[in-house]
């Protein structure tokens, strides 16, 4: 629970002799100071997710505003306690429990936490340094830092929590230039916080699909206008290293031929002369398998879908496993998800028989269960697709047809 300062008064009133806070209308930034916040701005909205969010604004920050410390903080109102860190690192154990001890007495937390309003504050905008001093905050605290001033911005997060900027200092208070510098900066800071905390978002739907689908035994690359490979997942990466072969060149940007097939596709809708034909899948194979990749979507965001298939060893294969011919062929077709039943159909026998050789093949393999040895069966050496026994009626595969 927050408790307010006992002497805390209104962020309007300023201290006797001090400066009167002019209009934010009426203060301009220098050249120089223009140059600053503009560089600063594009470091930030270039960070790509929260942490590089974080680490860009409290380690540039000190380009445009001179402080002795940086601190980024996430204040949880109801536990009262904060998650953070700072710009040197200068807290320990002690300090950061010292300060969610007394952060019911901070003028500023207090501040957000009445008002919502996250502009510009400085402490002294609400306490004088003599009542600063009077906190046990300031004693176990921000005396041992050697702080006597701060400053900071808070922006729109979750309920119940307050997000922030703070900056310190030891010898001089803020001034107005400093105050003017983070009331333009704040716009900014707010939005490349929503930009990085959608792009985290789209990171975790991603993780989620990505997971999705290779569950189901197929990978994702991700389009988009800009780059041609935005995301690869790893079952993707290795799929397109073992069909297009590793050698391919293809760091940070998709193999040629595969970038010439997506921009076929792509600009066929783009006719206006001619309905294009349906979209085909492109099939690639290798020995003891095939890749099928579907392009779907269009325009600015687009994927590829790929899917592997691995063909069943044949007889002549699995016998290199130390089975037997009839053993060969039972695993042959278990491993094509045939029942007992089905098996002893087709091969003229009786379920009993099968399941007779399926514990002779458990045991030559070493394995237990009937998926294990379909993993073994699927670990044969292939003799190549032109060699396939025609036995399972699989007939020689056309190396260039299109699924």
């Amino acid at each position: 629970m927050i408790l307010w300062p006992a002497r805390a008064r209104s962020a309007r009133s300023w201290p006797s002799g001090g400066c009167e806070r002019r209009s934010e209308n009426t203060l301009r930034l220098t050249g120089r100071d223009t140059r600053a916040v503009l560089q600063f701005v594009r470091r930030l909205y270039a960070a790509r997710d929260l942490d590089g969010f974080a680490h860009h604004l409290v380690g540039d920050i000190r380009m445009v505003v001179g402080a002795q410390h940086v601190g980024y903080n996430d204040v949880d109102l109801r536990r009262a306690r904060n998650i953070g860190f700072t710009e040197p690192q200068v807290l320990d154990a002690g300090l950061v429990d010292a300060f969610n001890r007394n952060l019911g007495q901070h003028p500023l937390i207090a501040h957000y936490a009445r008002s919502g309003d996250g502009r510009v504050r400085t402490i002294s905008d609400f306490l004088t340094t003599r009542a600063f001093h009077r906190l046990a905050l300031y004693h176990e605290f921000y005396r041992r830092l050697d702080v006597e001033f701060q400053i900071a911005i808070s922006f729109p997060t979750r309920p119940s929590h307050i997000l922030g900027l703070a900056l310190t200092r030891h010898r001089r208070d803020f001034s107005q230039r400093d105050r003017r510098i983070l009331d333009v900066l704040r716009p900014h800071i707010i939005q490349a916080y929503a930009n990085a905390e959608r792009v985290a978002r789209v990171g975790q739907y991603w993780s989620l699909l990505v997971e999705g689908l290779e569950a189901q035994g197929s990978a994702v690359v991700q389009l988009t206008a800009k780059r041609p490979a935005e995301r690869l997942s790893r079952a993707a990466h290795g799929h397109l290293a073992d069909y297009l072969g590793a050698s391919s060149g293809w760091r940070g940007a998709l193999p040629e031929m595969l970038r010439r097939w997506i921009a076929q596709h792509a600009s066929a809708l783009k006719r206006r002369d001619d309905v294009p034909a349906p979209r085909q899948p492109l099939v690639l194979q290798r020995e003891g398998g095939s890749l099928t990749i579907r392009f779907l979507g269009g325009g600015d965001q687009a994927m590829l879908l790929l899917t592997e298939q691995h063909l069943p060893p044949t007889p002549a294969e699995l016998t290199r496993l130390g089975l037997t011919r009839r053993e060969s062929e039972v695993l042959g077709w278990v491993a094509q998800g045939k029942t007992n039943p089905e098996i002893a159909r087709i091969l003229g026998n009786r379920p009993k028989t099968v399941s007779k050789h399926l514990e002779r093949i458990y045991q030559r393999l070493g394995v237990e269960t009937r998926t294990a040895a379909v993993a073994r069966a699927l670990t044969a050496p292939h003799a190549g697709a032109d060699a396939l026994d025609k036995t399972f009626g699989y007939g020689k595969l056309d190396r260039t047809s299109k699924v």
